[in-house]
């Protein structure tokens, strides 16, 4: 139910990635009026000045930004359905779901439309390499001899308590989880693989700069992150601690709650896939699991690269793919 996806696009897309996993016989798609129903889907004239050049034809239909069918890829191959999602098996409990639904989260990022695509290349090219000794400016060239590690930190709305690893407990308010925690799962990976890159998305200016004085002062890992206003987009960071989940929803504390302007919605739209196609290329990942951003970025992992990698998951285990 297109009703149920207009949420957040990071929502909206795992969704439909478990829609077309459980489809019987025939896999979903939304139509371009079901997608201009979304509420974060944007359809603005042309593309925001900070995203680059529209394409000729502008950017006002919904299937600029969204393909109505995730399973067909540029070059209109149909690449999975429901009776390979047959064959493979319907459960998502199981390392054959697992696999099934990375390909699907994988495919989900190729079905961006050209604008969206357009956006998020302009995004990237614009990435922000941190190393020990140097700011070294905006950069496309983040790939290094070195392994690299996705990072993703949730904050924003979602940070109502402070915990640590280990605990995931969401059944009143949700957890987040300082930064040195994540950068002690990053130490173990390096200590382990060798690893000496983080490629970071949040949500949270303050995670940007605390990750950027850490970089500069450890020279322990180089960072590259996608710049951005986050607290523009997402909000006041840290609103919502010290309330109840209940507490926080009466008082419209989440991002659900938010309304944007066209400019807005394509600016949270482009940023999603961006930095999704940037930490998908990761050889592992640091997250947390009761994240959909977190889970999305694991799964579209192990599409890209055909197994699951090496990860920390701080609050829980990832456990079935569908069960948040």
């Amino acid at each position: 139910d297109p009703k149920d996806l207009a949420q957040t696009i990071a929502k909206t897309i795992f969704f439909w990635i478990e829609a077309i996993f459980r489809a019987r016989p025939v896999r979903p798609t939304l139509t371009p009026k079901e997608i201009l129903s979304l509420q974060f889907v944007p359809h603005p004239d042309q593309l925001p000045p900070s995203l680059g050049r529209s394409p000729p034809n502008g950017c006002g239909l919904p299937t600029d930004w969204l393909r109505a069918d995730v399973c067909r890829i540029q070059r209109n191959q149909t690449v999975a359905g429901a009776d390979f999602a047959e064959a493979m098996g319907s459960r998502a409990d199981t390392t054959r779901a697992l696999w099934i639904s990375g390909q699907l989260m994988r495919n989900a990022v190729d079905a961006v439309g050209p604008c969206a695509q357009l956006a998020a290349r302009q995004l990237m090219r614009n990435a922000r390499v941190v190393a020990p000794r140097s700011t070294s400016g905006s950069t496309s060239r983040y790939v290094s001899k070195h392994l690299a590690i996705g990072m993703h930190v949730r904050r924003g709305d979602a940070c109502m308590r402070w915990a640590h690893v280990g605990d995931g407990d969401t059944s009143k308010s949700r957890p987040c989880y300082h930064l040195s925690e994540y950068i002690d799962a990053a130490r173990q990976m390096a200590a382990t693989y060798g690893a000496r890159q983080l490629l970071v998305a949040t949500d949270s200016d303050s995670v940007i700069s605390e990750l950027e004085a850490f970089t500069l002062e450890s020279g322990e890992f180089t960072m590259v992150y996608l710049p951005y206003h986050r607290s523009m987009l997402f909000g006041t960071e840290n609103r919502n601690m010290n309330l109840s989940i209940a507490e926080a929803e009466e008082r419209g504390g989440f991002i659900e709650h938010q309304r944007f302007n066209q400019e807005g919605k394509a600016l949270v739209f482009a940023t999603f896939f961006a930095e999704l196609n940037m930490l998908l290329k990761a050889d592992m990942f640091i997250g947390t699991s009761a994240s959909i951003v977190s889970r999305s970025v694991f799964l579209a992992q192990i599409g890209y690269h055909g197994h699951v990698p090496p990860y920390v998951f701080l609050d829980a285990p990832f456990g079935p793919v569908f069960e948040i």
